[in-house]
């Protein structure tokens, strides 16, 4: 699909046919080549809760494929979870990229986590419950601990972003094209027309946008387009659907 945010220019193209997809001519976000475009990586923290006292990038910059590092997080933020992007990297190619983002080093104080509190209680009660567990001659109780899961899409979790000259042009493999040009246009202060392309299966992973939003903020730092594919592992830090949780009845 094709979206707007308010005060960015229409589209002046068509939406894919059906024939294109069914064909397979529609590319995935991955597939998209731009001139100049720059590759993106993320730097994720070790811990899951502290605060982030340094980035060096020293070494990273100092890396083949005209490396840039930006940080994201300002000394003295606190992390509150472990997909909270640090610092991000913009190279020549995304395996530089990649290399260069491993080479951050990030200096974080780690500090206790905030104690889990319930979400949600759930009671139903038929009499005197109480009486009943007195004289009840057997009593049980269970706890089930749930780890957090996320679906696995068949394609990378992949945005290209395109500066225009009144904004960006995202490519994405969202779901909400207009929900996703509004909520980028109010974060970024900028006019966004946003492209979905087919996302590979994502199984309702894609509903919350990730990749979009760092590589639209490298996009208008740097100037240039700029292209991020996440790795399993990263877009799940980053967005968990189903957090890990501890049922006790």
């Amino acid at each position: 699909g094709l979206a707007c945010a308010p005060g960015a220019p229409p589209f002046d193209a068509a939406d894919p046919t059906s024939t294109d997809v069914i064909l397979g001519l529609r590319p995935f976000v991955d597939d998209l080549r731009r001139p100049g475009a720059l590759h993106a990586a993320v730097v994720l923290p070790s811990v899951a809760h502290g605060v982030l006292r340094s980035v060096d990038a020293s070494q990273a910059e100092a890396m083949a494929g005209n490396v840039r590092v930006i940080q994201v997080k300002a000394n003295g933020g606190s992390i509150l979870h472990a997909g909270e992007v640090l610092a991000a990297v913009v190279a020549d190619t995304r395996a530089q990229a990649r290399a260069a983002a491993a080479a951050v080093r990030c200096e974080v104080e780690a500090t206790p986590p905030t104690p889990p509190s319930p979400l949600a209680r759930a009671v139903r009660r038929e009499g005197n419950t109480q009486d009943a567990f007195l004289r009840a001659p057997h009593r049980a109780g269970i706890q089930i601990t749930f780890a957090a899961a996320d679906a696995v899409p068949l394609e990378p979790e992949s945005a290209l972003v395109v500066p225009e000259a009144a904004g960006l042009l995202v490519y994405s493999s969202g779901h909400d094209a207009r929900g996703l040009a509004e909520a980028l246009a109010a974060e970024l202060d900028a006019p966004v027309r946003v492209v979905l392309l087919p996302s590979g299966g994502s199984y309702g992973a894609r509903t919350v946008a990730v990749a979009e939003s760092v590589a639209a903020k490298l996009a208008l730092t740097t100037g240039s387009p700029v292209s991020l594919a996440l790795e399993h592992e990263e877009g799940t830090r980053m967005r968990v659907r189903r957090a890990a949780c501890v049922v006790t009845a």
